[in-house]
């Protein structure tokens, strides 16, 4: 049950043994074309269908193809009558076509909302394979000729070393450290051949040679062609400007509202399939075993990018497997389809093997995820990060509500929450002045915000609705993890900002203690505790 993949050659010589190969155990099915064939016991009536029959013969036309458009090039521009650009167009033209067929009809199915580069653009990679092709054409046609010789002569004459085969790998290897003049070695025979051509040319029909002396003149630089393109790409990858970060972040955060919308108690803390917007808000109440799984990663991914603390990870991730011991199991697999309200199996009841595969996927990267957290600080910047995540979406939104009611002035409200980004900014490196930042957003910060809310509500009665959704929807997420921060404050860090005794103070961490530190610091805290009350 297991399906090994050979590697794509990195190298066009790589390639192109692997094409000699294929080639060679092509030809040796030709006596399966036959109606009778030879086995083990002697001979058989050949029981292979008209299609299968059809295939192996379709797989040696195809490797007759390069050899023989080289052969009625040559022929063209020698002596077949006519002009020889006709014969040079006949056998270039029918491989070329059909690109330019897909060029036309995609324009024409675009035109008015591509630009001609754009529409352009979706030919240069078959044009860059065809004119491969043509450059190429001599070199890989002796290669066919040469695989076709070699497998006949061991399958009709010699009958031995059919499966005498130079592996993939090998292949590789031995070209893996091949130079420019050793490609040229490979590639020799094919630059005699374009010589010798060339010269009957001359000699035999010098008023082809204008036709002929641009494709001779492409296969004598054909090896060092092959030299570049086999040279390993060096991807760039260039860096997000600031403006691109923080629209990724949005879209993270508000990708991750869905879950915090959807996967709550009502469908006992597993995500629901997908809510569809339009024309209702209709949620689909069932999940599937991917669903979970990639759920709980993105709880994990969550916390990561301080969206909540860890008291809420615990919870979140603690609610979901409890009710995933719940839902009916298989001989330990998960069933595809379960309602998220009532937790029983949909019809039809069957296992998917790609949904117990994702699942445990899943599983082992947020088992990951986990163990790395005991090297992760308890209290990080990420809190600080999420939060002004939240404060660009909110600023977007009135953006937004701005421009789809262009009577309503939204230039308080706006300078409230820049007021408050600009805080949040600077406070995130400084751990010290983190509970004295808290206090103002949930008590002052978080007032001029609400009051803001009021006199724009007053002020513009007629706005609708739905436009006030996602401002109220992030409102709530911001004081939602105001108050979450707090919390983790209060319980991981209660010392941060106050004034605390000389013979305390000299126990506290200076940095925030990481998960696996966590335990001998507050030992070492609480044995300061008690030794003060023993000098009191």
């Amino acid at each position: 049950d297991i399906t090994l993949y050979e590697e794509y050659p990195s190298r066009y010589l790589v390639y192109a043994r692997r094409l000699r190969r294929w080639i060679r155990g092509d030809w040796q099915l030709l006596p399966w074309l036959f109606p009778v064939v030879h086995t083990q016991s002697g001979t058989a009536l050949n029981r292979l269908s008209t299609i299968n029959l059809w295939k192996i013969f379709d797989n040696l036309r195809r490797s007759l193809m390069p050899p023989t458009l080289l052969m009625l090039l040559a022929a063209g521009w020698l002596f077949l009558p006519g002009l020889p650009w006709v014969w040079t167009v006949l056998v270039f033209l029918p491989s070329v076509l059909p690109i330019f067929v897909q060029t036309f009809q995609h324009g024409k199915h675009n035109i008015g909302r591509l630009s001609l580069k754009q529409i352009l653009k979706t030919s240069q990679l078959p044009l860059t394979r065809w004119a491969l092709a043509v450059l190429f054409l001599p070199y890989e046609a002796l290669l066919m000729l040469g695989a076709i010789s070699t497998t006949l002569i061991r399958l009709l004459i010699e009958h031995k070393n059919l499966l005498q085969w130079t592996t993939a790998a090998n292949t590789a290897r031995s070209f893996r450290s091949k130079a420019q003049y050793e490609i040229l070695g490979e590639m020799s025979a094919s630059l005699v051949f374009a010589i010798l051509l060339g010269a009957a040319v001359v000699i035999f029909n010098p008023t082809a040679l204008w036709v002929a002396l641009p494709f001779l003149a492409a296969w004598l630089v054909a090896p060092q062609v092959a030299y570049v393109i086999s040279q390993p790409v060096t991807h760039v990858t260039a860096p997000l400007t600031e403006t691109q970060r923080r629209q990724v972040r949005r879209l993270a955060r508000r990708t991750w509202a869905f879950f915090e919308q959807f996967a709550g108690p009502d469908d006992h803390w597993l995500p629901p399939d997908h809510y569809q917007e339009s024309p209702r808000g209709n949620v689909a109440h069932y999940t599937t075993p991917t669903n979970i799984g990639l759920f709980l990663v993105s709880t994990l991914s969550a916390y990561d990018f301080g969206y909540m603390g860890l008291a809420e990870l615990s919870v979140r991730l603690r609610s979901t497997f409890e009710n995933m011991d719940k839902l009916e199991h298989y001989r330990g697999h998960l069933l595809n389809w379960y309602d998220s309200q009532t937790m029983t199996a949909l019809p039809p009841r069957y296992i998917s093997t790609v949904d117990s595969g994702n699942l445990a996927v899943c599983l082992i990267t947020l088992r990951q995820g986990c163990l790395a957290l005991k090297d992760a600080p308890l209290l990080g910047q990420n809190r600080w990060q999420g939060l002004l995540v939240i404060i660009d979406i909110l600023a977007e939104t009135l953006q937004a509500l701005e421009k789809n009611n262009p009577h309503a002035s939204l230039e308080s409200f706006e300078i409230e929450l820049a007021s408050i980004y600009e805080r949040v900014s600077a406070t995130r490196n400084q751990p010290s002045a983190w509970t004295e930042t808290l206090v103002w957003l949930s008590g002052e910060g978080w007032e001029r915000v609400s009051r803001r809310l009021i006199e724009l509500l007053k002020s513009h009665p007629n706005l609708k609705s739905e436009s006030l959704t996602e401002l109220q929807l992030y409102l709530d997420l911001l004081h939602h993890s105001l108050q979450d921060m707090q919390r983790s404050l209060d319980l991981f860090a209660p010392w941060l900002g106050r004034d605390m005794p000389p013979a305390l103070r000299d126990s506290l961490p200076v940095e925030m203690p990481t998960l696996g530190q966590a335990g001998a610091v507050y030992e070492n805290i609480q044995a300061a505790l008690s030794n003060l009350k023993l000098q009191d």
